[in-house]
């Protein structure tokens, strides 16, 4: 059974590129969040907990919210990260209807939407790149009531980008 896509409550909490060189290296995280990622330079190690994914250059990646994870990088690694966050009516979560695979080749279009979201938002890009500094109760509420504060034009555009990518996944 499909989820009609009106029910989809997909809030943008933060969207940026981050441009690392052997230090993206983060233990353990878990975040009431998803990530999705679009590899534009090097690679990285993306730890699950039963299986190690190589990330490669022209890949998107997913991650579900509450899922254990640690990241690995020795050298340079260039990425695009959106973290979504599942706003609840009384509909089911898309993740606990659909397995979307955690790997993906990207197109052009994926990264098209992601620029544009980081030029959008230049507010949304993340203090620094390590978890610890953002994935905390405070922060967090703090990302959603800016995305509530949204002009609905703002959140329209936003809920469209979010919309493609996933469609992309989904096509897998």
């Amino acid at each position: 059974m499909q989820i009609p896509i009106e029910s989809l409550n997909l809030q943008m909490l933060n969207v940026g590129i981050a441009h690392h060189n052997g230090d993206w290296n983060w233990k353990d995280v878990i975040s009431p969040f998803t990530r999705i990622y679009l590899v534009t330079q090097g690679e990285a190690k993306l730890h699950l907990a039963n299986e190690t994914i190589n990330l490669h250059q022209g890949h998107l990646y997913i991650i579900p919210a509450h899922t254990i994870h640690s990241y690995e990088c020795k050298g340079v690694f260039v990425h695009y990260y959106l973290h979504i966050y599942e706003g609840y009516k009384n509909e089911t979560a898309i993740f606990d209807r659909y397995i979307f695979p955690t790997e993906v080749e990207a197109d052009d279009i994926a990264e098209r939407l992601l620029r544009s979201m980081c030029n959008e938002h230049p507010e949304a890009q993340l203090p620094e790149s390590d978890p610890r500094s953002y994935d905390n109760t405070a922060t967090f509420t703090g990302y959603v009531k800016r995305y509530n504060s949204m002009e609905l034009w703002q959140k329209m555009r936003l809920r469209s980008a979010i919309l493609m990518l996933f469609s992309h996944l989904m096509k897998k």
